[in-house]
């Protein structure tokens, strides 16, 4: 009985996000376990790892992870998940005392002004339109924004000059753009910078003709393959001065642009307008609608979880949440229930909206 409820003390510690790719990575292994005897041999271990990483509460505790004066190795990722995950690497290889981690844990980038970021008044621009927008708060422990920036700074600031330092990033939004802003807090450190494409790094090497998988987050990585990734970032060389300048270049260009929506199209970043997939869950909408009895709404947890299924790139369900809501303000979107969170309301098509109904076959890809 202890057990259980350190267990939902550990859960409790983690966002809506993080449970879902939680779920989504037991889900995987699961699938894999079916059709394949060595992941179904692996499954109970898997699952027995993830049991005692969770039920190890300081585990979540990245603060005891800080970088100090005997650190020869710092990495840096974006979100708990991955930063779980790496922990449990670093204690396997027995380089918890040499490797650090600092996890940029309390943001999504791919939502969000970012405009004049690097300043006190962007941070706070930043601040404010989460609060306006978006139910689950991007805050944790009660610290504002400006605070949270200013740990984020004095974890890289405890960097020795001498070590080395590993950004973990897949080919996503929020990723991408978190890689250019730590690229960007980092430009007057001297140590060497490697940037790890940990998606692309798993799928060279555990992607065969019959079996296939495509990673959204690094936070879907395994430990085990995340392991692997981890032992072969050792060997790559670091990237060169002008690289260097170049995302640092980058990233003041984005955050120059006014747009709250980054999206990851044709190997880089895009900046759209924050109503870019609005016509997209409208139709989510509509196809979902067309399976149900006339008049019957839809619960809003279910329209959500089908955007984000059918989307190719790591957006979030808080963002897609705010945009439903969005559309029921402007009056696009009838509802039943309350909306102070998903699981409480449902939407449905107001009928001036159904216009040029898709047929079945209808893909809801793309806006």
């Amino acid at each position: 009985m202890d057990n259980i409820v350190k267990m939902k003390e550990a859960l409790n510690r983690l966002s809506a996000q993080e449970l879902k790719q939680l779920l989504l990575l037991t889900f995987h292994q699961v699938e894999a376990a079916a059709n394949d005897q060595l992941a179904k041999e692996e499954l109970y271990p898997f699952l027995k790892e993830m049991y005692d990483h969770l039920l190890d509460i300081r585990q979540n505790q990245v603060r005891r992870w800080q970088p100090d004066t005997g650190t020869k190795t710092v990495h840096v990722v974006f979100g708990r998940s991955p930063a779980g995950s790496l922990k449990c690497v670093i204690e396997a290889l027995g380089r918890v005392d040499t490797d650090k981690i600092v996890s940029f844990d309390l943001d999504y980038f791919a939502f969000g002004p970012l405009h004049d970021l690097h300043t006190e008044e962007g941070r706070k621009r930043r601040e404010e339109w989460f609060r306006d927008h978006i139910n689950e708060s991007r805050k944790d422990d009660g610290i504002s924004y400006e605070e949270y920036h200013g740990e984020l700074v004095k974890q890289l600031s405890g960097i020795p000059p001498e070590a080395r330092i590993v950004i973990l990033s897949c080919k996503n939004a929020h990723e991408r753009t978190g890689l250019l802003w730590a690229v960007y807090l980092l430009r007057h450190h001297p140590n060497p910078i490697h940037i790890i494409d940990a998606d692309e790094a798993c799928g060279k090497k555990y992607n065969m003709p019959d079996y296939w998988c495509k990673y959204n987050h690094t936070g879907e990585i395994t430990p085990e393959k995340l392991q692997e990734v981890y032992m072969e970032a050792e060997q790559e060389d670091p990237i060169p001065g002008e690289t260097r300048r170049q995302l640092e270049d980058k990233w003041l260009k984005l955050s120059g642009r006014h747009e709250t929506l980054r999206l990851w199209e044709d190997d880089d970043l895009r900046s759209v307008g924050v109503d870019y997939l609005d016509a997209y869950l409208l139709r989510t909408v509509e196809e979902l609608q067309h399976r149900l009895p006339e008049h019957e709404f839809i619960k809003a947890a279910r329209v959500i979880g089908q955007a984000i299924g059918m989307w190719d790139d790591y957006i979030g369900d808080v963002f897609f949440e705010y945009r439903l809501r969005h559309l029921i303000y402007e009056g696009r979107l009838e509802i039943k229930g309350v909306p102070r969170a998903m699981r409480y309301y449902g939407v449905r098509l107001k009928k001036r909206s159904v216009q040029g109904r898709m047929s079945p076959g209808s893909s809801t890809n793309g806006p």
